[in-house]
């Protein structure tokens, strides 16, 4: 199976109509242009040129049942929301880094002013 990055495309406005990609779009039908599948029809990531794709990829003749598409593209749903967990997370971590060393300087400052008014 050639992977979508060995293969150049024509996108076509026919979009699939029941299955989703990985990242929850309508993939588009594509056709292949290598050497090794010739004008060979595929189901791919519609955002594959922007470099955000979900690598989403199957042959036309090749389709997985439903019930596999709707695991992969749960899986990756799963994988997308732990990587914005993680990153939200972090982001909690730096604020409250900063809070914390904010209102310790504030004390300090506090703390200073007044040993010097004594």
């Amino acid at each position: 199976m050639a992977s979508q990055s060995s293969t150049s495309s024509r996108r076509s406005s026919m979009r699939r109509g029941s299955s989703m990609c990985y990242c929850g779009d309508p993939p588009l039908l594509t056709c292949s242009r290598t050497k090794e599948n010739p004008e060979r029809r595929f189901w791919g990531c519609s955002h594959y040129d922007t470099g955000k794709g979900c690598r989403f990829f199957t042959w036309v003749d090749e389709e997985p049942s439903s019930q596999e598409d709707e695991v992969a593209r749960l899986r990756m749903k799963i994988s997308n929301l732990k990587a914005k967990l993680a990153y939200a997370n972090s982001k909690v971590l730096v604020v409250t880094l900063f809070a914390f060393l904010g209102w310790s300087m504030a004390i300090f400052v506090l703390c200073v002013s007044f040993m010097k008014e004594t």
